[in-house]
């Protein structure tokens, strides 16, 4: 492929996540992830080596609005995902897999905080009844992708940075396993890939309350 040619595509597809979209509320969902694919297919050739300011300009794009957030973690999502998950990675060589997923790792300190503090402020409008509905309904919507994104991050990032007490993913989650679907579905999906890591102490799962605790014993009698 053409190098510059590429870059021109990224930077057109970059505009139109960020400018030609319609509100997240209309636009419809085949769209949304078709835009996001076309933009992580453009990383996932020119990522870390020829798009080394991706995330910087991500940034840029997720600070305009809802709608931006929400497909930037379409984006990121599509980007792990094609790395990650045996039932994507098929069509990436090995190398290119290797490359951006040392590429995100080096990204996820960068990542991990907006991402967290996106969660805590679309709970507290979810969460909160006196709310209008039609906020609530995005707050949720917001809330599912961001953790549809966290799914494919969670089983390769450390531990240390899920559990600490000021980004606490663990407890969000907990949190959200009271919602309902599809909020609680995909919270339980982090939280059971969370428990499966090799390195998590029953003494630690059981600071985080019962349910939590309850996971890592199962997970832990089926290995």
């Amino acid at each position: 492929f053409d190098p510059s040619a590429m870059e021109g595509m990224r930077n057109c597809f970059l505009d139109i996540v960020a400018t030609k979209m319609r509100d997240m509320a209309t636009e419809k969902h085949f769209v949304k992830e078709k835009m996001a694919k076309l933009v992580a297919e453009v990383a996932k050739r020119l990522f870390p080596q020829r798009w080394p300011n991706l995330w910087e300009q991500l940034q840029q794009v997720w600070a305009i609005g809802d709608t931006q957030v929400e497909l930037i973690c379409l984006v990121l999502r599509s980007i792990a995902e094609d790395c990650s998950s045996s039932d994507f990675n098929l069509a990436l060589p090995t190398d290119r897999r290797r490359d951006i997923l040392q590429g995100l790792h080096a990204l996820f300190p960068s990542i991990y905080p907006l991402v967290y503090t996106h969660l805590e402020q679309q709970y507290g409008l979810f969460a909160t009844e006196s709310q209008a509905v039609p906020v609530r309904q995005r707050a949720g919507q917001l809330l599912v992708v961001a953790l549809r994104m966290m799914e494919q991050f969670v089983p390769w990032v450390p531990l240390s940075e899920l559990l600490k007490p000021e980004r606490n993913f663990v407890v969000v989650c907990c949190h959200l396993l009271s919602a309902p679907d599809p909020l609680r579905l995909h919270a339980s999906a982090c939280l059971r890939i969370v428990v499966t890591k090799k390195n998590i102490a029953l003494s630690d799962a059981r600071d985080y309350g019962p349910t939590l605790f309850r996971l890592v014993v199962e997970a832990q009698a089926a290995v």
